[in-house]
């Protein structure tokens, strides 16, 4: 009991995470002209 709460938060989290980590090496992409 709680531990699926967690779960979900921290999936939630590391989602995110990697949304913002795939933003920024879009940009930084982008300035590298890649």
């Amino acid at each position: 009991m709680g531990t699926s709460t967690l779960s979900r938060f921290q999936r939630g989290a590391l989602a995110q995470l990697v949304n913002e980590g795939n933003k920024s090496y879009q940009v930084m992409a982008d300035a590298l002209g890649a």
